[in-house]
């Protein structure tokens, strides 16, 4: 199965989040209307919001890109950052849906190069700060 289209706005999103001096600390990317491309839903700064309110940004029945700045200390105390791009599909946003979405997350992550951790969450505690942190702890 096919992928969506995947906008520039996308690609100039994700390129903008990894420059740490643009400080931003999450993007959005959805399908749109046509559920033909994935464009730029949303941008918050880190100076607007903490990581948590990105769960607030995000509907419980459609799937979702995210590029996330993870800041966290680690076991040692050393305060760590990591770019995290997450496909959020949660479990009641329809078969059809969850097939286009996980497709089109495989071009998503073609577009968005750079080291970042991928990640596939379905559940909303996953996604919660602690939890994030915890499969990152391993990465270097």
């Amino acid at each position: 199965m096919a992928g969506l289209n995947i906008k520039s706005d996308v690609t100039d999103g994700w390129n903008e989040i990894k420059m740490v001096a643009s400080g931003l600390r999450y993007t959005i990317f959805k399908m749109d209307e046509k559920k033909e491309n994935v464009v730029m839903e949303k941008k918050k700064m880190i100076t607007e919001c903490c990581h948590d309110d990105v769960l607030d940004d995000l509907p419980t029945d459609e799937p979702r890109y995210v590029a996330l700045n993870l800041d966290y200390k680690n076991e040692e105390g050393a305060e760590r950052s990591k770019l995290v791009l997450i496909f959020w599909c949660p479990d009641n946003c329809g078969i059809k849906n969850k097939m286009v979405s996980a497709a089109t997350f495989k071009e998503v992550m073609k577009k968005c190069p750079g080291g970042a951790k991928c990640l596939e969450i379905q559940d909303r505690f996953d996604l919660s700060f602690e939890a994030l942190k915890e499969k990152l702890k391993n990465v270097k």
